[in-house]
């Protein structure tokens, strides 16, 4: 747990793939987890990962993310949002290449 995490200009991903991997079904992994409030994740490309982000704090910014991980067909999820009531969680300029937004609301 922490406040104002910026991640930027990164590439993360639980196995080395340009995308179309015959294991892509196995993949497990989560690329980022924040689970405090006033992030900012820009400019990072998340591959190989069953989640891409998964946030659980208010006031987060995603610009120019780029998730490419576990297709949801394959049960995959490109950003989840594990957040209760208005929680202010702005996501800009992302491009989910074959994966979701989930969004739980824990609050009710």
């Amino acid at each position: 747990r922490g406040h104002e995490t910026y991640i930027r200009n990164s590439f993360l991903g639980q196995h080395i793939t340009a995308g179309g991997s015959p294991d892509e079904t196995k993949f497990s992994g989560m690329g980022i987890s924040l689970m405090s409030k006033d992030n900012a994740v820009t400019d990072v490309v998340i591959f190989s990962a069953a989640v891409g982000i998964e946030v659980s704090g208010q006031a987060n910014i995603f610009t120019g993310v780029h998730c490419y991980n576990k297709t949801t067909g394959f049960r995959g999820v490109g950003i989840k949002l594990k957040l209760g009531g208005l929680t202010q969680t702005r996501i800009m300029g992302c491009y989910l290449d074959y994966t979701t937004i989930v969004a739980e609301d824990s609050f009710f």
